[in-house]
């Protein structure tokens, strides 16, 4: 049975979906909704970053990331970091950070944007696209969200940072969790696989 994929720019939850019903419920009764169908995925996400179909969205710089933490240790956070350039994987890492901000993966996502910008600004990258879980990564960033969270007020103070002083050109992305995209699965188990560096992350701060 051929695929068809939902992409909703303006919802309440922005995003590319699978399924009419996921996203009839984020356009249903949403002044001003914007979606459209297609036949792949790339035509779709073409559509979220409002590119004609002359710019082949393969040729930006795409990265995924994702966030985890342990339950019994949210003290830290952990990332998972997939830099994808025409449709190869040309960089994956990630790391253990400190969760001064008490928001468990969320802090985790927002660090390994952040890290994953570094490496593109070191790399000599400009135009990039984020693929993120968390929607606030997105509206934080064009203010559709208040950033009234100290790891949001920390996000946007980097990433405008980032942005202003590298001139980089970004386009977000949101995907849902889970859902078979290879890249974002694999950023989501990096991010998991890292939490086992936990105590050699506290091993190497005290020897600092």
């Amino acid at each position: 049975m051929k695929k068809t994929f939902y992409a909703v720019r303006i919802g309440r939850n922005p995003g590319i979906y699978e399924s009419w019903l996921e996203c009839e419920q984020q356009i249903k009764g949403f002044a001003g909704a914007m979606f459209k169908s297609f036949a792949t995925i790339e035509e779709a996400q073409a559509f979220m970053h409002g590119i004609s179909k002359e710019v082949d969205v393969k040729d930006m710089l795409e990265i995924y990331c994702d966030g985890s933490y342990a339950k019994e240790r949210p003290e830290f956070a952990t990332y998972g970091v997939v830099i994808v350039k025409n449709n190869e994987v040309i960089m994956k890492f990630n790391g253990v950070v400190d969760d001064h901000y008490n928001s468990n993966n969320i802090t985790g996502e927002v660090f390994g944007v952040l890290k994953a910008l570094k490496w593109v600004i070191k790399n000599n990258f400009k135009k990039i696209v984020i693929y993120h879980d968390y929607i606030g990564l997105s509206a934080w960033y064009d203010k559709s969200f208040t950033a009234n969270t100290n790891i949001a007020k920390y996000y946007l103070e980097n990433i405008n940072k980032l942005v202003k002083d590298n001139e980089l050109h970004i386009n977000f992305i949101k995907v849902k969790g889970h859902s078979d995209n290879k890249w974002n699965d694999m950023a989501d188990l990096l991010a998991k696989q890292a939490l086992s560096k936990i105590d050699e992350y506290i091993a190497f701060k005290k020897q600092q």
